[in-house]
């Protein structure tokens, strides 16, 4: 479990790599952490959406932002899900609102306009993502937006 807590530290740092490897404190594998914060980052945008409109924080205050988004990506991302024991107190918070927070996957899914959380997966994977209203932009979308408002202004 302490994988979590370890890793929740890095969420949001640029050079994430140099960060992880170089910190002193860690008593779980470098390796590990690395992977878990760095797919958790991809899909932050969208975690970050299922959790608080699943208010899981609001029914369940031992967990904190950090940690609800790292264990939520492995129970909703992850083919082993959340490696803990199953008798964990952080584990059993959030796998008590599995059904709710799968719900909310897939409201965010849809909303997006994809078929299956692989086509969604692919998404997140390939290209970065810019959300403005309910319209899902792509990076290059938004550079011709700022060439058209640019060209019109002039």
């Amino acid at each position: 479990m302490s994988v979590y807590y370890e890793s929740t530290p890095f969420l949001g740092h640029a050079f994430l790599t140099s960060h992880v490897f170089s910190s002193k404190s860690l008593k779980s594998a470098p390796k590990q952490v690395l992977a878990l914060v760095t797919e958790a980052s991809k899909w932050s945008l969208i975690l970050k959406e299922v959790i608080e409109n699943s208010q899981l924080l609001a029914f369940e205050r031992k967990l904190t932002p950090g940690v609800a988004l790292l264990l939520v990506h492995d129970l909703l991302l992850t083919k082993n899900g959340v490696a803990a024991p199953e008798s964990n107190p952080l584990r059993l918070a959030v796998t008590r609102h599995k059904a709710r927070l799968h719900a909310e996957l897939t409201k965010a899914r849809v909303k997006r306009g994809f078929s299956s959380i692989r086509d969604l997966g692919a998404r997140v994977n390939s290209v970065e993502i810019a959300e403005t209203s309910d319209y899902l932009l792509t990076v290059s979308t938004v550079a011709l937006l700022v060439v058209a408002l640019h060209s019109s202004n002039t």
